[in-house]
């Protein structure tokens, strides 16, 4: 089973955002419209996305995002780690092959759920 969630963040809103995904599971954040920028809780890197963009997260993490600019529709979708993505394929991969079976009822607006 997959989890999608859908959200809207707010133009010039900055978020705390926790994933909480089993350790066995993916969870791709994946940028519908806007640009958002993205850094993981510990690691130094940022992440700069735009739509059409998606980004890979292992396990539970805390993310630390931002809008600029503009609105930002994204969405997650949990991927449990099947025998098929242990071989080698990537959440990305088995998302993109999969999305004909999105859900899109449409992003939600407001506080994102889970944040802390």
């Amino acid at each position: 089973m997959r989890q999608i969630q859908q959200y809207l963040l707010d133009a010039s809103q900055a978020e705390s955002f926790r994933i909480n995904a089993h350790p066995r599971e993916h969870t791709l954040l994946s940028v519908e419209r806007g640009v958002m920028w993205v850094t993981v809780d510990g690691d130094a890197a940022d992440h700069w996305l735009r739509a059409g963009d998606t980004f890979e997260v292992r396990g539970s993490r805390r993310l630390f995002l931002s809008a600029e600019g503009g609105p930002v529709h994204f969405e997650t979708v949990s991927v449990p780690i099947s025998a098929r993505v242990a071989a080698g394929q990537s959440a990305r991969h088995y998302f993109q092959q999969n999305a004909a079976r999105r859900l899109s009822p449409g992003a939600r607006s407001g506080r994102l759920p889970g944040l802390t």
